[in-house]
């Protein structure tokens, strides 16, 4: 028989041994993804059905992003691991493992959130003005980093570039007048926090900075505010049963936002509210379905092993995506790819869109005037002058836009490619637009006129608009359509560094 303290020390040791041998239960993670909703069968209306353009299809859109040097790694908290294997499990001598495919190097969990320098933004509202007003409900503050001034009642207030470099001269509402340096700050002190400019409203607070010559205005607000006065104005005030695609144009958009502050951080601004990077419309443009958009997907950006990716999106597609390298002198981005947008029934998902056919038509006069002022600046080959005389179409992209046009004028001719061909075939319509899309054939070349024949409108990379809400009208997640578009991304949540 053992001793009682022999039997004492073997039975503790049996049950830390138990214990410790025992792998722990698997930790209990909430799902991070919005409860998704079913799909609708609600009839769209008349302003749903309107198939409007996105407005960031007027410029162009590949001078929006610098990618000299490919997309920038953002910053990330390192992976912790959780748990730890006690016992690996080895394989039999006999038994062959078998090969894993290739695959992309997995990335952080999507419930770890992805670092960023700051979850504010600033968007420049108009630059170098001599001078302008602006009206505050609430009482305000300047401070100029060497002294401040106010607080002032509400009321109105303007702002005149000063004679004295980087200067400004303020009349406040009371008729006070003072001279601050730039840059300045103007925050307000009231419960709705708005600052009303000429007609508008905008959230947040002001930076006033330095133009050439003039004053420069930066709006700074949070990005999920921001959002609010985007979202609507780039997919349109849509109904409820438009929520997963209102959903994924507000990912879409955070995307586009953080990236823009992360490339800018050295520059005075990080977005310009016009075409040039995203509409912005401030409080004013602010909608129901579309706030609600932004606050159930707070926070979330689509990441390509861990960096932010360059989040392009267009009005209409047409029934299929373009590669970037087929539409601006880019490198290829493995989520940026051409893809079949259509149905199981082969109806292209934005067939409900006003732009999923067009016709054009100039007459050869007006063609030769338009070419004359507009084409110099994006052709890739010769000269144009002289009269229009034809067009040929020398390649096509594999998705059905072309690649390559060559005009012929009476006195040569000369070479355009990609998306250009929007920027040289310009319509003549007020303000002279640019073509819908250069998905199109050419119908017609008379002495007297010339007609093309297309289908979509906007440069045809990464999110169809028109195409998002055709899929989420057929039942589909926000998340399933922007994994369509963007093919191999992941979906995380930003913090501030």
């Amino acid at each position: 028989m053992l001793p009682f303290n022999r039997f004492k020390q073997l039975l503790i040791l049996t049950a830390l041994t138990f214990w410790y041998c025992t792998p722990p239960p698997p930790p209990r993670t909430p799902d991070a993804r919005p409860v998704e909703r079913p799909a609708s069968s609600a009839t769209p209306t008349s302003a749903d059905s309107g198939g409007q353009p996105a407005a960031t299809d007027d410029f162009d859109f590949a001078s929006a992003f610098d990618e000299t040097t490919g997309p920038a790694p953002v910053p990330s908290e390192p992976v912790v691991a959780e748990s730890f294997l006690l016992h690996p499990v080895t394989e039999a001598a006999d038994q062959p493992v078998p090969a894993e495919p290739a695959k992309r190097p997995a990335g952080p969990p999507r419930d770890i959130p992805l670092a960023v320098p700051t979850t504010r933004v600033r968007v420049v509202l108009f630059e170098n003005r001599k001078n302008f007003t602006f009206y505050s409900a609430g009482s305000v503050r300047f401070d100029d980093g060497v002294k401040r001034r106010g607080p002032w009642q509400s009321g109105r207030f303007t702002i005149a570039a000063g004679g004295r470099g980087e200067q400004a001269m303020v009349t406040t509402a009371s008729g006070a007048r003072f001279r601050f340096s730039l840059p300045c700050t103007l925050a307000v002190e009231n419960s709705y926090n708005y600052i009303d400019i000429e007609e508008n409203s905008f959230r947040g607070g002001l930076l006033f900075t330095a133009g050439d010559p003039g004053v420069s205005v930066i709006n700074v607000l949070p990005v999920e505010e921001y959002l609010r006065g985007v979202v609507a104005l780039e997919i349109g005030r849509r109904a409820e049963a438009d929520m997963e695609a209102l959903k994924a144009q507000a990912v879409a958009a955070r995307t586009y936002t953080y990236k823009k502050i992360v490339e800018r951080r050295s520059e005075p601004y990080d977005l310009q509210a016009t075409v040039a990077d995203q509409v912005y419309g401030g409080v004013n443009a602010e909608f129901r379905t579309t706030d609600k958009a932004v606050k159930l997907t707070d926070g979330q950006v689509m990441v390509w092993n861990d960096s932010i990716v360059f989040a392009y999106y267009h009005s209409t597609c047409g029934g299929s995506t373009a590669d970037i390298e087929d539409v601006w002198d880019k490198p290829p981005y493995p989520y940026l790819r051409s893809i079949s947008d259509r149905d199981p029934k082969g109806a292209a998902w934005c067939a409900a869109s006003a732009y999923s056919s067009w016709n054009e038509s100039w007459s050869v006069d007006q063609l030769s005037q338009l070419l004359a002022r507009f084409a110099p600046s994006v052709l890739s080959a010769g000269t144009y002058k002289g009269t229009f005389k034809d067009l040929m179409i020398l390649g096509h992209a594999g998705c059905g836009r072309i690649s390559l046009l060559r005009i012929l004028s009476s006195q040569g001719s000369c070479e355009v490619k990609g998306d250009k061909i929007r920027f040289a075939l310009r319509r003549p319509a007020a303000g002279n637009p640019i073509l819908q899309s250069a998905r199109f054939s050419v119908t017609d070349v008379t002495r007297s006129r010339v007609s093309v024949r297309g289908s979509g409108n906007g440069h045809g990379v990464g999110m169809c608009q028109m195409g998002a809400i055709g899929r989420a009208r057929a039942g589909m997640s926000c998340e399933q359509i922007l994994k369509a578009y963007y093919t191999g991304i992941d979906i995380r949540r930003v913090r501030a560094e």
